[in-house]
């Protein structure tokens, strides 16, 4: 009987000119393979929010130093809350070193995902979203530097959804990963908070906590692409599992999920150096299409959504509004809103000053004050969409405003701080 093939497309696009660049993969006939895909399937057909983050791919250093001065601007949004203090100042050039001490406060101020941190309870909306950048951050300037440094490092697609269920690995799943990547393999997404036992060894992080080191045992929807190749050496092995018992773990244990779990393999006659040059210049993911014996299952334009290239927490570019206007929101979980008056003195702003609500679900949005000559007011509306405030308040410099929507058609404030 003739096995049943499913098949996966992506359709990358460049900025620039729209081109599409299209690439296609084979799922593998694996039961754990096809609880990956029934699970992408249903994000897909609820059109759930993704991420797609292109990670060590040739940047400008234009995009290097934004990502430099957004992980700056997280680090200060972090220490002002005054919760905890974050004393390195992580600017170019790129330091590993450095990196892990920035990851390590991220795993301090996360914790675990089941067990947030006293700090992570205690902080804003706001915060919260802004310590899981610390990582994001990190992580792509390891990425970033790695390929720097070897032509053959990886660069990867990395692709989250906002929200996704997790299913428990089994043994038998567990013994499938594996260390060996071949190039273009698209594995499960490390959907937990931590470091994997390979990523501390490649770091060599001596800062870690033994308990911040979480072998994968979960599977959702999300995935990785990994672009590049890995074929350990005999000696390189050695070296990983001698770390392995110097850190009293047993490399046979398949529960430290050492390497990756493969889903799906890549199908192309396209030379690597070219898929990593299309890629490069593609960096916009604009559409998924699963496919059973060539007939398309599902299909899932990603290319419109708000959170799809620069993630669930936006920290947007400053706002100039003017005498009774307002500020459009984007369609984001979590956003911070940099805002002032457009001329001296006090700006009112309208009575719904929140536009285009994001109506369905739950969303946080945070504005912060940036000028004392310009300072903004926000006034109470028991208006469908108003602000469900008790007096008005005035954002100067360094105020900030924390505002849920409750869907039901209000904003309640979170935190707030206002002269």
């Amino acid at each position: 009987m003739k096995e049943i093939s499913y098949q996966l497309e992506i359709d990358f696009q460049n900025p620039m000119d729209d081109e599409i660049f299209t690439l296609k993969w084979n799922i593998l006939n694996e039961d754990y393979a096809w609880m990956w895909m029934n699970e992408l399937r249903n994000l897909m057909q609820h059109k759930e929010p993704l991420y797609s983050r292109f990670t060590g791919f040739n940047i400008s250093q234009e995009e290097e130093d934004k990502i430099f001065r957004n992980l700056s601007k997280a680090i200060e949004l972090i220490n002002a809350e005054g919760l905890y203090k974050i004393v390195e100042k992580f600017q170019a050039p790129f330091d590993q070193k450095m990196a892990n001490r920035i990851h390590h406060h991220f795993e301090v101020l996360y914790g675990d995902v089941h067990n947030p941190s006293e700090v992570f309870k205690a902080s804003s909306p706001l915060i919260q979203s802004t310590i899981t950048k610390l990582n994001h951050y990190v992580h792509d300037l390891e990425s970033i530097h790695r390929n720097l440094e070897n032509k053959e490092a990886f660069s990867a697609v990395i692709v989250e959804f906002l929200e996704r269920r997790q299913l428990k690995l089994t043994t038998e799943m567990l013994k499938s990963f594996s260390m060996d990547i071949d190039f273009g393999d698209i594995v499960l997404h490390y959907g937990i908070i931590g470091k994997s036992w390979w990523e501390a060894f490649l770091d060599e992080d001596e800062d870690i906590f033994l308990s911040g080191i979480r072998p994968l045992n979960v599977m959702s929807g999300e995935f990785d692409i990994h672009f590049g190749e890995q074929k350990l050496s005999k000696d390189r092995i050695h070296e990983f599992y001698d770390f392995l018992k110097e850190n009293e773990q047993h490399p046979e244990d398949p529960t430290l999920s050492l390497g990756h779990l493969c889903v799906a393999k890549l199908e192309s006659s396209l030379a690597r150096e070219n898929i990593k040059k299309k890629l490069a210049t593609h960096k916009l993911l604009a559409e998924i299409r699963l496919y059973k014996e060539e007939v398309m299952l599902s299909q899932y334009r990603t290319l419109e959504g708000d959170s799809t290239h620069e993630g669930f927490f936006r920290m947007r570019e400053e706002e100039t509004v003017a005498q009774g206007a307002g500020v459009k929101l984007l369609h984001l979980p979590i956003q911070l809103i940099p805002i002032r008056g457009k001329s001296a003195g006090v700006t009112k702003l309208s009575s719904l000053p929140i536009h285009n609500i994001y109506e369905n679900r739950g969303h946080i949005v945070s504005f912060l004050g940036t000028s004392d000559q310009c300072p903004v007011e926000f006034s109470p509306s028991t208006e469908y969409g108003g602000l469900r405030l008790s007096k008005p308040i005035k954002l100067y410099k360094g105020d900030l405003l924390h505002l849920a929507y409750d869907l039901e058609g209000g904003y309640l404030p979170v935190r707030a701080k206002g002269k």
